[in-house]
């Protein structure tokens, strides 16, 4: 673990985010201050018993750092945080209607809590924007596209846990076949993945062409879900985010195009706030949380 500045005032909780080629660790004080991170790889082969002598090492080692009072997990599947349980991924291999959070805690003898990876996220970016991010669609767009939304300052999850699954809105019905069995959402069509592959078999195509059509499906999908919602703020994260300006701008014009004028009038879109490693802080923030250690 490398040392942070800030100094432990109580028990620290782990934040622990889990993705296709690595994990992000952050050990948290009592006030969500970094105090220390890490980072292991990990691969599509990674399943539940490699996961969790991963955790159980990473948290050995925050130990080193300070006494630790929850850990909080942020998972690339469908997950229910109420029950701990990581129902599925198109990410990570093995993972079907896993109890995670109980075989963490009786592991590792402290509460445990486990969330969509994305939803964590946003809890980072609701936490730097406080009540500026109080109604919010937050996307990610990387390897794919991922959403959660916050209302009323609160991350809605819906009945079944699974609200925000803005990747799979469907914006090509000539698309190609999603991962989850259906076809043309937006995912496929509009990730990092999908810009990477179609980049790689058009040679002599400008770049900024390609991004601009993934841009126009992704902002069908935002305006579909706006006309739904009407939310004043949307948030855009994720690596291919990192394109900056120009690429943001590509969305908000497919935005604006797609939605009720008056929906998208009343509509900010704007970069993320929370950074790379988001993931990882919003699931040190949901250990808080969850255990009651949030001062």
């Amino acid at each position: 673990m490398a040392p942070a500045e800030c100094a432990l005032e109580n028990s620290a909780a782990v934040g622990i985010d889990v993705g296709g080629t690595k994990v992000l660790i952050h050990v948290v004080d009592a006030q969500g201050r970094l105090i220390g991170e890490d980072r292991r790889p990990s691969s599509r082969a990674t399943g539940p018993r490699d996961l969790l002598a991963l955790i159980e090492d990473a948290v050995d080692g925050a130990r080193r750092v300070a006494p630790v009072g929850a850990v909080g997990v942020g998972f690339p599947g469908l997950t229910d945080v109420d029950r701990g349980v990581v129902l599925s991924s198109v990410i990570l291999d093995g993972w079907r209607d896993v109890p995670l959070a109980c075989l963490l805690g009786e592991r590792l003898g402290i509460p445990c809590a486990v969330d969509n990876d994305v939803n964590n996220a946003a809890r980072a970016e609701l936490a730097q924007r406080g009540e500026d991010g109080r109604d919010m669609l937050f996307i990610t767009v990387g390897s794919g596209v991922g959403g959660a939304l916050v209302l009323a300052g609160k991350l809605w999850t819906g009945a079944s846990g699974l609200a925000g699954e803005i990747g799979h809105i469907a914006v090509d019905t000539d698309g190609p076949r999603c991962l989850c069995g259906r076809i043309g959402c937006a995912g496929p069509r509009a990730s990092g993945q999908a810009i990477a592959q179609r980049l790689a078999d058009a040679a002599n195509i400008d770049a900024w062409s390609i991004v601009g059509e993934t841009a126009v499906l992704l902002g069908r999908a935002i305006a579909s879900a706006l006309n739904l919602l009407n939310l004043p703020l949307v948030v855009v994260g994720g690596g291919v985010a990192d394109l900056g300006d120009r690429y943001l701008a590509l969305i908000e014009r497919a935005v604006r195009a797609e939605a009720f004028p008056e929906i998208a009038a009343a509509c900010r879109i704007e970069p993320a706030r929370a950074g790379y490693e988001a993931g990882a802080t919003g699931a040190a923030l949901l250990a808080l949380q969850r255990s009651g250690m949030m001062a």
